[in-house]
């Protein structure tokens, strides 16, 4: 493979890949539709840390 230089959609399509699906959920009663809270994007993005 190459040495190229990634776009930032290529980017984030690799991240996309890696990460396990998103579900959609419904977080509150008082909208009508599901959707997906930032904190379980970081929750997939940010590795867990183990005590020292």
């Amino acid at each position: 493979m190459e040495n190229k230089r990634l776009t930032l959609q290529e980017k984030m399509v690799r991240i996309r890949t890696r990460i396990p699906s998103l579900v959609k959920q419904a977080y509150s009663e008082e909208v009508s539709y599901d959707f997906v809270k930032i904190d379980d994007i970081f929750r997939y993005l940010t590795p867990v840390s183990t005590p020292n």
